[in-house]
């Protein structure tokens, strides 16, 4: 389960990152900074990392002038990726939501209940 919440980690720097127009390999630099901190992270503390990234994901999108302005997006093993900002955000908000259902999954193999990851429960509580 600590993988995964890891990958989901990783992966929202990747693409915090990428919107933030870094190339690259700076991307790969500043997220493996951070995931070198976040591998001794405790469960309290790997939350406290979320709730910080989410700050930053939200200070990005109330910086972008056009959130369906195009980007592109270089990657060294799968080329160009032309998008606008919304469907990245898009994607990132499907990421999340694919591995919450995989540690919903994970704890009810370990016997436990799971919780609900459904987008609509999420609206409730805020």
């Amino acid at each position: 389960m600590r993988d995964a919440l890891l990958h989901m980690y990783r992966i929202d720097n990747v693409w915090l990152k990428a919107l933030s127009s870094l190339l690259y390999p700076d991307i790969v630099d500043k997220v493996s900074e951070r995931m070198a901190q976040a591998q001794s992270f405790a469960l309290d503390e790997l939350e406290q990392a979320f709730e910080a990234l989410g700050q930053e994901f939200l200070a990005l999108v109330d910086s972008l002038e056009d959130v369906e302005a195009v980007k592109e997006y270089p990657h060294p093993t799968f080329g160009t990726l032309r998008a606008p900002h919304s469907e990245i955000v898009e994607h990132i908000v499907n990421h999340g939501t694919y591995h919450r259902g995989n540690l919903t999954a994970m704890l009810r193999q370990l016997g436990h209940q799971g919780v609900p990851t459904d987008y609509v429960f999420y609206l409730y509580q805020v």
